[in-house]
């Protein structure tokens, strides 16, 4: 018995079946190029940088801290030019001057600032912190001349007895008399062996004045005797 003709549409459907192995394959995708994995970079990454410091200082909760601010490993150094430390980056609010000298423990960065932790200059027992320029880093010989700096060689001024009294008030007024002081009178002060620029406030009993540091908050006023004004401004 004759079997029907196969039709010819079927017939090629089966030669195709049969060519692609009886079963029609799926067009796998391009391979895409996959992002590495962040996740180890990132830890030695977090890892290499130095974690924020809260500065070892009595003031810490004063000082400005900022997200952009930059942690750096405690680094001892010095300053090389006059600087006034501040509750924060050019902030008003003064924490103390620093003079010439002076050394520091660097903790951060922000911008044209750098945050110290310093000696308390009046109380020998107690560190504080402060922002202070940069710039304060750079050997004076190559800031210039604006830059304010001691008049007068450390300790020259200092309080002294007996005949090295008598030697330091001669010396004092053979350089700068000073003469009746009054109430605003722009003076110049020794205080732990530099001289700083202040103004009269009060004028008290036997010579001595209380006066202002210009610059400066009014807790650092003081009372003081002539052998520690150094000259009239």
């Amino acid at each position: 018995m004759r079997r029907p003709p196969v039709p010819v549409a079927a017939a090629a459907l089966v030669l195709l079946l049969a060519g692609t192995g009886g079963c029609f394959k799926k067009k796998q995708p391009d391979p895409i190029s996959e992002p590495p994995d962040p996740g180890a970079d990132a830890v030695a990454s977090a890892a290499a940088k130095p974690a924020r410091v809260v500065p070892d200082a009595a003031n810490a909760k004063e000082i400005a801290r900022f997200g952009d601010e930059i942690a750096i490993e405690p680094e001892d150094g010095k300053v090389e030019a006059f600087a006034i430390a501040n509750k924060g980056p050019a902030s008003p609010e003064h924490v103390a001057p620093l003079k010439r000298g002076t050394q520091v423990t660097k903790i951060a960065k922000r911008a044209e600032f750098v945050l110290v932790t310093f000696t308390n200059p009046r109380v020998a027992t107690e560190r504080l912190a402060g922002w202070i320029p940069a710039s304060s880093f750079t050997p004076i010989q190559s800031i210039g001349s604006a830059v304010p700096v001691a008049t007068a060689a450390p300790n020259a001024f200092r309080p002294a007895s007996g005949s090295s009294a008598a030697a330091s008030a001669s010396a004092r007024a053979a350089t700068a008399p000073i003469g009746p002081l009054k109430v605003g009178d722009k003076i110049e002060v020794e205080w732990h062996g530099s001289n700083w620029p202040a103004t009269v406030i009060a004028v008290e009993p036997k010579n001595h004045v209380k006066i202002h540091y210009d610059g400066f908050g009014d807790e650092w006023d003081e009372s003081l005797g002539p052998d520690r004004i150094v000259a009239r401004r």
